[in-house]
């Protein structure tokens, strides 16, 4: 099976991260210089052990933008703490390597 790729304009592209921007818990803003914390949520095909998965991650994130001429360019992104991961709907542990024919990970309670 073969992922045709999906094609996006510029504006398009600029259109989806600022969507993205718009629903950060919270923006903190200094001058040129913007802070956002976001709930990420990323679901895709991919090529994984040798095949194409769905796969559904999920993490928090701190964004830290700039301003330069009136455009806002994305300086970093630190702080990130992973959710949970799925690949083919199973649950997996994101510290191993993939492995297909693993059990679903359980992660330990809090």
């Amino acid at each position: 099976m073969r992922c045709a790729p999906t094609r996006a304009s510029f504006a398009q592209v600029r259109n989806h991260a600022r969507a993205g921007l718009e629903v950060g818990r919270h923006i903190d803003l200094h001058g040129d210089t913007a802070a956002v914390e976001l709930d990420q949520h990323w679901k895709r095909r991919q090529l994984k052990g040798g095949a194409v998965r769905i796969v559904d991650t999920r993490a928090q994130q701190r964004e830290t933008w700039i301003r330069e001429h009136d455009q806002w360019f994305l300086w970093r992104v630190d702080h990130v703490r992973p959710g949970e991961w799925r690949v083919d709907g199973k649950r997996i542990d994101p510290s191993k390597p993939y492995d297909p024919n693993a059990l679903e990970y359980r992660p330990p309670p809090p």
